[in-house]
C-alpha cells in the first residue's frame, strides 16, 4: 500500500470522520439521555443508521469543510468531505451506504447491559476519544481561525451535559491561543 506525506499534521486533526461521524450518532441515539433511563434496546450502531443522522452528519461536514476553507495559509487537500470519502451526497444515499459498508456489519451500539435493557457505555472510545480528542480539538481549530461550528457545537454542548468525568484537552495548553499562533506551531 503507497504512503502519501501528508503537507500538515491538520489534515489529520481536522479529519471528518470518526469525529463527527460516531459523535453524530451517538446524539442521535443518547440525546434523551438522562441519569436513571434504561434503553429497552439498542440499535446496530451502522445496520440500523437512519437518515435524521445523516442530516446531522452532513451539517457537520459542511462546518469541517468550511473551516478548512477559512485556513488557507495551510494545504488541507487531504480534507476530504464524507459525502465525497462515501461517494454519496444525498441523504437516503448515504444512510443505505453506512448500513450496507461489509465491515460494519454486527457492530454494535456501545452499551452496557442492566436490568431491564441497556445504559450508554460511556467509557467506549465512541465517547472517550472521539468527542475529547476529535470534535473538541476541531471547535478548538474553528475558534482560533475565528470559524462558527454551530452544529459541532451542539454536539460537544450535549457530549458536556453528560453526567461523566470530561477529559480536558486544551490547544491553549501548546500555546495556541491565536490563529497566529496555530499558524506558527502547524506551519513547522
Amino acid at each position: 500500500m503507497p504512503c502519501y506525506p501528508l503537507a500538515s499534521y491538520l489534515n489529520l486533526t481536522l479529519t471528518p470522520s470518526n469525529p463527527i461521524l460516531h459523535t453524530s450518532r451517538l446524539y442521535r441515539l443518547f440525546k434523551d439521555y438522562r441519569p436513571g433511563k434504561v434503553y429497552k434496546h439498542l440499535p446496530l450502531f451502522y445496520e440500523d443508521w437512519d437518515d435524521e443522522t445523516t442530516r446531522l452528519l452532513f451539517k457537520c461536514d459542511a462546518e469541517v469543510q468550511e473551516l478548512c476553507q477559512h485556513l488557507s495559509e495551510f494545504d488541507l487537500s487531504g480534507i476530504r468531505s464524507l459525502k465525497e470519502h462515501y461517494g454519496q451526497v444525498e441523504v437516503a444515499a448515504f444512510s443505505a451506504k453506512i448500513r450496507s459498508i461489509a465491515s460494519f456489519k454486527g457492530l454494535k451500539t456501545p452499551g452496557l447491559e442492566t436490568a431491564g435493557g441497556y445504559l450508554p457505555d460511556f467509557s467506549s472510545r465512541y465517547f472517550s476519544a472521539d468527542f475529547a480528542f476529535g470534535l473538541k480539538l476541531i471547535l478548538q481549530v474553528g475558534n482560533l481561525a475565528q470559524v462558527a461550528l454551530p452544529t459541532c457545537q451542539m454536539l460537544m454542548t450535549w457530549y458536556e451535559s453528560l453526567p461523566l468525568k470530561h477529559q480536558e484537552v486544551s490547544c491553549a495548553r501548546y500555546g495556541l491561543n491565536t490563529r497566529a499562533d496555530l499558524v506558527a506551531f502547524y506551519g513547522q
